[in-house]
């Protein structure tokens, strides 16, 4: 078996700065760390959970991908606005993840929390899972 952590997570981060996601965000997608004070609203790949994975068609990895969307309010508006958009561009989408092949994407759930004390800052946290084939 083998973790395909690693390409998933370029694979998304790639796929979502290729689409029309990015505009919403100026382009500012980032992997697991976003740069200090990055400016709203930004996407951060969340941290992976991979485990093995195993089918007929042969064996890779299962993942629980989290994207996670940072926006201004006033309202939870443009947070959702962006959540839903990189819910469209993902599930079931056909994106490649060179060089495995991937088995399906889904979304699982998004939940929108307050990101600080400012009661205008949010945060959504999309779930999908995902599973890969390959070497």
């Amino acid at each position: 078996m083998a973790d395909h952590s690693l390409a998933m997570r370029r694979a998304v981060v790639q796929h979502l700065l290729q689409g029309s996601v990015s505009g919403m965000v100026g382009g500012r997608i980032y992997g697991e760390e976003a740069p200090e004070n990055s400016e709203l609203p930004f996407i951060r790949y969340g941290l992976p959970v991979t485990t093995p994975y195993e089918s007929s068609c042969g064996r890779g990895s299962q993942h629980s991908i989290v994207v996670h969307v940072f926006a201004q309010g006033p309202y939870t508006d443009l947070v959702a606005s962006i959540a839903s958009a990189v819910v469209s561009s993902l599930d079931d989408s056909s994106l490649p993840v060179d060089p495995l092949r991937l088995l399906g994407i889904s979304w699982t759930g998004t939940r929108i929390i307050r990101d600080t004390a400012e009661m205008s800052s949010y945060h959504a946290i999309v779930s999908l899972t995902a599973q890969t084939i390959g070497d």
